[in-house]
């Protein structure tokens, strides 16, 4: 009778332990979801077409925008917001949370860049206009006829 006893107790004293560690483990993942991240002023960051949540997570982690790229792994995963990660180039503000970052990406809140082409310019002026522009990269190709292209502000 009192072997039960004692194994009663170790599987209480066991059990306890392990509630205990999951408790804690679950309540430092809360926080370190929940609170500010490491960083210190806005930056820009491009996620690439195709990029899982494991790489988005370490390209976070790793251009500091937030401590631990697994803990976006298991935000995103948790959430179930993981599927709806976009490709693109997002603006990351100063202090953002993990639960914040995953927002901002699931939501595809992109950067908004802006090309005025004004009115008169011939086909070379708008083509130079589009391969200085700071936030476009790549081959404008073959250029088109004039008057094909048209005066607007391009989003």
């Amino acid at each position: 009778m009192t072997a039960f006893f004692r194994l009663l107790a170790w599987s209480v004293i066991t059990a306890g332990v392990v509630v205990a560690v999951l408790g804690a483990a679950g309540y430092w993942l809360y926080r370190e979801a929940e609170g500010p991240g490491p960083l210190a002023e806005a930056r820009t960051l491009v996620i690439l077409p195709k990029s899982g949540i494991g790489a988005i997570g370490d390209l976070l982690a790793d251009k500091g925008v937030i401590r631990h790229g697994f803990v976006f792994q298991l935000a995103a995963g948790l959430s179930a917001r993981g599927s709806a990660l976009k490709a693109g180039e997002y603006e990351f503000p100063a202090h953002v949370s993990v639960l914040q970052a995953l927002e901002i990406i699931a939501a595809g809140r992109m950067v908004k860049h802006r090309l005025m082409v004004p009115e008169g310019l011939t086909t070379a002026e708008v083509l130079a206009l589009v391969r200085d522009a700071p936030a476009l990269d790549g081959d404008v190709g073959p250029p088109p006829g004039e008057g094909e292209l048209l005066p607007d502000t391009y989003v």
